[in-house]
């Protein structure tokens, strides 16, 4: 195993870490990519992107993880931008890096939380990504996000509950959703589904990506999840382009150390699947410049 340190940018700002081998041949053409989770560097929450790649090089996968502008070991960035249209040239731009050093012209990202909605925005333009494993994403406007938000967190106190009734901290997580059963009356909750406009996955999955959702049990991911998006997208689950997998007993940002390890063998089990399949209908991705 080789990690090399890579710089790029107009003054060699962005700093990331090239995990693979000395002479970059590797089993498939293939380079997995790690997104920052929020204001998190490179390393991942819990170190979890360092445990992955450096499992992946095992099995002879290339991967790269980097630091958005003013993050990490990376510069301040002197563009004039929106964040969400940084973060998205920014990922592109360290691709175009990765294409240079190694040859090798397609990528899966991968991200935790906010990770995970950057990775899931740049795919839907850059034709050069052909999987994802979004971990604890939300990838929903910020309008629908407050509509949902309630309920969701009353599913997940509620599902905490019922797993682990003998808990002390299951029993507060349940008194602190009495106030909305108040509110309501006492009547039984039942949240309306709101209504999710899936055409940007199915632009994903008309494209042959790949996509690979993991939520832990012990965030509100998953029922935001539930609430907006799992209903319309229910005629894709389960084929080969579209899987849902839940970590049990894990909490947001995979702090038990068990959760880390099963996440990691997730994540490399997921590329191992996705990284040796045959180039999408439409061929090779063109070249980004």
């Amino acid at each position: 195993m080789k990690e090399q340190i890579i710089r790029w940018g107009d003054t060699n700002a962005f700093v990331g870490i090239l995990t693979g081998n000395q002479d970059h041949k590797y089993a498939a053409d293939t380079c997995v990519v790690f997104i920052n989770a929020g204001m998190i560097h490179k390393v991942g929450p819990n170190g979890i992107y360092v445990k992955a790649a450096r499992e992946l090089a095992g099995h002879n996968i290339c991967s790269f993880r980097f630091d958005f502008s003013g993050l990490g070991d990376s510069g301040p960035s002197y563009r004039d931008l929106p964040v969400a249209e940084m973060r998205n040239r920014e990922i592109r731009d360290a691709l175009d890096a990765i294409q240079y050093h190694t040859g090798i012209t397609r990528f899966i990202l991968t991200g935790i939380s906010l990770g995970a909605d950057d990775a899931f925005a740049v795919s839907l333009e850059e034709k050069r990504i052909t999987g994802l494993i979004l971990i604890e994403g939300l990838y929903q406007e910020k309008a629908q996000l407050i509509q949902v938000s309630p309920a969701a967190k009353r599913m997940s106190r509620l599902r905490y509950l019922k797993a682990y009734p003998l808990r002390p901290g299951g029993w507060f997580k349940a008194v602190a959703t009495f106030p909305g059963w108040l509110a309501n009356g006492l009547r039984r909750h039942r949240p309306a589904v709101a209504g999710a406009d899936i055409s940007r996955w199915q632009r994903l999955l008309q494209r042959k990506v790949k996509i690979r959702l993991i939520f832990s049990e012990g965030s509100i991911a998953i029922d935001v999840f539930q609430l907006t998006t799992a209903a319309p997208l229910s005629a894709y689950m389960g084929s080969s382009l579209l899987k849902v997998n839940l970590v049990a007993g894990a909490d947001h940002l995979f702090t038990p150390v068990w959760s880390q390890q099963l996440l990691v063998k997730q994540i490399t089990a997921m590329v191992l699947e996705g990284a040796v399949s045959p180039y999408p209908e439409s061929g090779p991705a063109n070249h980004h410049h």
